[in-house]
């Protein structure tokens, strides 16, 4: 079993050939899972409309000192995450219905997919 953090479809892509392979080179099998939050509406906006209020209650000084105070905080996973934030657009959007914006809330899995069921079920 290996446990993915949210990350874009292409990186998840490549992670998951490079551990399968190494899996193999032992005669082993991984079976993969995805550490994710999902958003989801009947309509696309009110999925985003609905993170962005979430996203409007967070005090962000608290969220800081928060994810600070994290032991992993220097951890690998961690400090991606923060460059995938980086990476987004204004939104928070780092690729179609992935939104690391509400990783500025906290620590660990920093990202939702967002959007309508069709679009959540299409993102796998």
């Amino acid at each position: 079993m290996y446990l993915l953090w949210p990350e874009t479809k292409q990186k998840l892509s490549e992670l998951m050939l490079t551990i399968s392979q190494k899996a193999a080179a032992y005669k082993r099998k991984v079976v993969f899972e995805l550490r994710i939050y999902v958003i989801v509406r009947e309509i696309e906006r009110e999925a985003i409309a609905a993170t962005k209020y979430l996203m409007s209650k967070v005090n962000e000084e608290k969220s800081t000192e928060i994810k600070e105070r994290a032991f992993d905080v220097k951890s690998m996973g961690v400090v991606r995450r923060s460059t995938i934030r980086n990476i987004s657009d204004n939104g928070g959007f780092v690729e179609d219905n992935l939104c690391t914006g509400i990783g500025g809330t906290r620590w660990g899995c920093e990202a939702v997919i967002i959007g309508n069921l069709d679009q959540i079920l299409q993102k796998k």
